[in-house]
């Protein structure tokens, strides 16, 4: 996937260009000023210094509310702290300087859905993959705005894509077998578990106690018995 390229891609200059000279205006001399408060932050926090970080950010845009790259950064701070109204004003800011940008329009479509704003929250996202398909987590989250909505073939659809584009992201198998366990469809529940269950390295080394659960329930609906007291054992294991 190439979320984390376009990621990059969005810690490009924000304005100024060519040094200005003495004679520029202002506002000229304020956008430099900016940018180069943004870099001094990039480079705290590759540093791992996120609080100095965050201050050069803040800086940036005080300097130049034009700085569509210090907005995402201090949006994506607010995400990390769980401030997910923060973060969502922010992005907007982000995403409304650069609405082309398929970062901005996923990270602001994912604190509009923590949030609470299902339904805006799948208009960002759905921009988002339209300006890149390829993106399985913005898949994912996809399916949990539609699902909040009452959409769950569109929720299914979502992260059937999710887990196609990343077999081994354990989150869209999860949630996928989850909503067929509950249509009643053991067959098709069973064959996505099967089939997230065949990663043997998930990403983010995220646990697959509940994929086994499902199992487990699903064989206990079947009446095989001993199949569900099986999963049970690798639910607990896990």
């Amino acid at each position: 996937m190439r979320l984390a390229a376009l990621a990059l891609m969005a810690l490009v200059a924000c304005g100024g260009g060519q040094p200005a000279a003495e004679s520029a205006p202002e506002s000229n001399t304020r956008s430099e000023e900016s940018f180069a408060a943004y870099n001094q932050g990039a480079k705290a926090l590759a540093a791992g210094r996120r609080e100095a970080a965050v201050k050069d950010f803040a800086r940036a845009v005080e300097l130049d509310a034009g700085n569509h790259a210090a907005w995402y950064q201090l949006g994506v701070h607010d995400e990390r702290a769980g401030r997910w109204t923060d973060a969502t004003g922010r992005l907007q800011k982000a995403a409304d300087l650069r609405p082309k940008n398929p970062v901005y329009r996923h990270h602001l479509g994912r604190s509009l859905l923590e949030s609470g704003n299902a339904k805006a929250a799948g208009v960002e996202l759905e921009a988002s993959l339209a300006l890149e398909p390829g993106q399985y987590r913005t898949h994912y989250f996809l399916g949990r705005a539609r699902e909040r909505l009452g959409d769950f073939r569109g929720a299914a659809r979502a992260w059937t894509e999710a887990a196609r584009l990343e077999p081994c992201f354990v989150p869209a198998f999860e949630r996928l077998s989850a909503l067929y366990e509950s249509w009643g469809f053991g067959a098709q529940a069973m064959a996505v578990v099967e089939a997230g269950l065949q990663c043997s390295s998930p990403m983010d080394g995220r646990p697959r106690w509940r994929l086994h659960a499902v199992c487990a329930r699903v064989r206990e609906q079947q009446n095989q018995i001993e199949a569900s007291l099986g999963c049970y054992d690798r639910a607990i294991a896990e």
